[in-house]
Order: structure tokens, then sequence, then C-alpha cells
């Protein structure tokens, strides 16, 4: 089993943005153990609080459907932790069945 740092590390510079020791520590004080951190990460959920709202209101896969947003297509749970969408949103697309998916974000950037 992997510790959270090396969960987050293993998502690269966009999931700690340099501070792995910091980031690991946000997402255990949200809760997360690191698999869980990594269901949400690989959906593109890279804010342990924004992450922690989205599993308030959808599952990770939900997170991981691909939307669009003012031309680009991003996941659902990158768009709200990034800020670019409300939850209102965030399920709304969730919830919309004709609206594109892919497996995950991290298999969308060959992350693992």
């Amino acid at each position: 089993m992997r510790t959270m740092q090396e969960v987050i590390e293993s998502y690269g510079d966009w999931a700690h943005g340099g501070d792995v020791v910091g980031i690991a520590k946000e997402w255990e004080t949200c809760g997360f153990s690191p698999d869980g951190a990594a269901e949400w990460l690989a959906a593109g959920a890279f804010d342990a609080h924004g992450a922690r709202v989205l599993q308030n209101n959808m599952t990770p896969a939900q997170a991981a459907k691909r939307i669009d947003v003012a031309g680009t297509q991003m996941t659902i749970g990158y768009a709200y932790c990034n800020g670019d969408i409300d939850m209102a949103r965030a399920k709304e697309e969730a919830e919309d069945k004709t609206a594109s998916a892919l497996d995950g974000f991290a298999e969308a950037h060959g992350i693992s």
C-alpha cells in the first residue's frame, strides 16, 4: 500500500505544486486515505478541500466525466477545483447522460 506522499507525488506537480508533504497532509486532514485521494486525483480533483465537497455530491467516476468549459475539455473534478464551474453546474454535468465521459483524468493524461 502506498503512502499519501507517494500517491500525491505520483500525480506530479499539478497535484502538489512542489509541496508534496504539505499537500499530503491536506488530503489526510480532509479525511482521505491514500487510495481515496488517488481516486479523486484520477478524476482531476487536485485540491483536497474541493474533492471533499465533490465527494458529498458525486462519485469519483462522475467527477472524471469530461466536459466543455469555454471551449476547453476538462473533467468535472478539475473544473470544480480550478474554480471554472460551481457545484450546481458540476452536479448538472454529472447527471447529464448525453455528455461524453472518460475512464478518468489520469488515463487521459498518461498519469499512473
